[in-house]
């Protein structure tokens, strides 16, 4: 058998309480310490990111700034250069004998005479491999060769010359800026000075060019160049490296062959059309922002060592003392007689004062404990004398009711059933003043059985009536004149001459939940409960004011008794019945005793004297 469950208007939604989460102390005191230490390795790992982003921003910055130095370094130096090299082909009188002397002795003194100048320039320079002079006039080429591993490509240079010496007109773009060749697996910037008379220039590798800013970069730096196509000059450097334009704005990161890091930048020469590009490893950086880090750790570690001294003090000063008042409030929810007496040794001054208040408090609940049991037991069997006050009264004014008009009846029968009336209200107010405050289903359903042949009698071919109650639940108890007062609402509610009127009392025995539990069924063929009213009924505790009104007294009397005999243990149910009329549904706990023996609340033990 099922608990019985009362059905509820409305939608479900409407009795759903929202889920309440609830934390103890110790629990709220971890939480609020993870959520520190959390919160604040939060702020530091987001201050340390910050800070290493801010760092490498401003280390970038400063390499960018470098960059800028070199370019403009080297841009002074070789404007100088271009200066000089006009300046030495406009005036000097050596490169006009070159040009027009048609004496051989004149033309070699004059060409030995220029590289010596050459070579004098040459050093004050040391960004550049070599020097030379070009006379288209006389298809002259006197280099000097500061480093002879550059040779090739003073040999470049005459064959250019003198291939395009016809051109020189037309070859303005070539004399702007230094240009790149390439030349026997070598790569070289070349410069080309037109001065009307000739062609002067240098000419420089680019790793002398780069061995010229290793003054200025980081040791730890890889510098090359990039072509106006962004390939890396010294392919054999990077060999897998391709250039991303992202890195002229900002950086770009590259992981070498051998496993090393890097960050890219690159810088635009502004006298050639290739780039100065430089490698910084990200272990450089590391280093640099190894304190950064040690400080990191070092604050976590602080963090995490005042965390665990405020879980340790918490714990001491407040956690013990609170496991020790929850034990003791246990103790009292759960009824135990003695419940355990709050130290009051703390170090902490308020759970001090705290703890001897509810030392008192406990002594005085203690000692009003007993007390209040019995007032609660006294006040219990006032509210069933009431109740069952409320009920005689009311059963006594049907019977005198049918007594009047059995005996003005002209019919001999009535007469008869005026007497057996009379003898069954005897027995009833007997009945009424000798019984407590429950009694057993054996005598409820004499009772019920003795009424209803009453009403049988005054009502002949309106009535029938069915009662079950099995041998083995007639000594559960139950208030007195439950059942007799269903069966009075039914007949006063639904019973018409000459229409018949079928009622059905039923018992059962189950075990629920390890409990024996008696249930109770009452039903019958009129209309049934009306929907307002069968919500009222199920209810019906929650309304007391419409009693007062004189609405379903008998029925608040009836969940009422019941509730206060059993208390949450017992259920009473109101529905309609499909294809009958009304139903009333009582689950109460098994409580079996002796006829005329049954008092109230304290003969809820079995007969064999164990509680239930």
């Amino acid at each position: 058998m099922e608990t019985l469950k009362p059905e509820k208007a409305g939608k479900g939604s409407a009795f759903r309480q929202p889920r309440k989460f609830t934390y103890s102390l110790a629990t709220i005191s971890i939480l609020t310490a993870v959520f520190l230490l959390l919160f604040s390795l939060v702020v530091i790992g987001f201050v340390s990111v910050y800070f290493q982003g801010q760092f490498t921003d401003q280390y970038l910055d400063t390499i960018g700034r470098m960059e800028s130095q070199i370019n403009s370094d080297t841009e002074a130096a070789f404007n100088t250069l271009d200066r000089q090299l006009f300046q030495l082909g406009a005036y000097n009188t050596n490169v006009s004998l070159i040009n027009t002397t048609s004496d051989a002795q004149v033309f070699y003194q004059a060409k030995m005479t220029l590289y010596k100048e050459l070579t004098n320039l040459a050093p004050v320079f040391p960004e550049t491999d070599g020097l030379f002079f070009y006379s288209p006039s006389a298809d002259d080429y006197t280099p000097y060769v500061a480093r002879t591993a550059s040779y090739g490509c003073s040999e470049y240079v005459k064959r250019f010359l003198s291939d395009t010496r016809e051109d020189f007109s037309r070859m303005q773009n070539v004399f702007k800026k230094w240009q790149l060749i390439r030349y026997e697996d070598s790569t070289y910037l070349v410069r080309y000075v037109y001065s009307g008379s000739g062609v002067l220039g240098a000419w420089t590798s680019v790793p002398t060019l780069i061995a010229s800013f290793r003054n200025i970069l980081p040791r730890e730096s890889v510098v090359s160049m990039l072509d106006p196509e962004c390939h890396l000059l010294q392919g054999d450097l990077f060999p897998d490296y391709v250039f991303d334009d992202i890195s002229l704005t900002h950086y770009q990161s590259y992981t070498a062959p051998d496993g090393y890091r890097y960050m890219v930048n690159a810088h635009r020469t502004s006298y050639s059309d290739c780039y100065l590009i430089v490698f910084t490893p990200f272990s450089l950086l590391q280093s640099m922002l190894s304190p950064v880090f040690k400080n990191t750790l070092s604050m976590i570690g602080v963090i995490a060592l005042a965390v665990l001294v405020f879980s340790a003090l918490f714990k001491r000063m407040i956690g013990q003392p609170v496991k020790s008042m929850q034990q003791t409030l246990r103790a009292l929810q759960d009824g135990k007689q003695k419940a355990p007496i709050l130290p009051t040794d703390s170090r902490c001054l308020e759970v001090r004062q705290m703890f001897h208040v509810l030392n008192g408090m406990l002594d005085n609940i203690q000692t009003l404990e007993a007390q209040i049991y019995e007032d609660q037991l006294t006040q219990s069997r006032m509210e069933l004398q009431f109740l069952k006050s409320q009920i005689t009264p009311h059963f006594l004014i049907n019977c005198l009711n049918t007594f009047s008009y059995l005996a003005s009846s002209p019919d001999e029968s009535d007469h008869d059933a005026a007497q057996r009336l009379t003898q069954t209200l005897s027995q009833h107010i007997r009945y009424s003043f000798a019984t407590g405050d429950v009694i057993p289903l054996e005598q409820e359903f004499d009772h019920l059985d003795n009424y209803l042949e009453l009403a049988c009698i005054r009502y002949p071919g309106s009535l029938s009536y069915e009662l079950d109650l099995p041998r083995s639940c007639t000594l559960a108890c139950i208030p007195p004149m439950t059942l007799l007062t269903l069966c009075e609402n039914t007949l006063k509610h639904n019973l018409i001459m000459g229409e018949w009127l079928k009622i059905s009392v039923s018992v059962q025995a189950a075990e629920i939940k390890g409990r024996q539990m008696i249930h109770i069924g009452f039903v019958d063929s009129g209309t049934g409960y009306p929907l307002e009213a069968l919500e009222h009924c199920n209810h019906i505790l929650d309304h007391p004011e419409a009693v007062r009104d004189g609405r379903h007294i008998g029925i608040y009397n009836i969940v009422k008794s019941i509730e206060l005999v059993f208390r949450d243990e017992a259920q009473v149910v109101f529905s309609n019945e499909p294809g009958a009329g009304a139903r009333v549904d009582i689950q109460i706990p098994f409580l079996s005793r002796e006829p005329d023996r049954c008092a109230g609340p304290e003969c809820h033990e079995d007969a064999d004297g164990a509680d239930p």
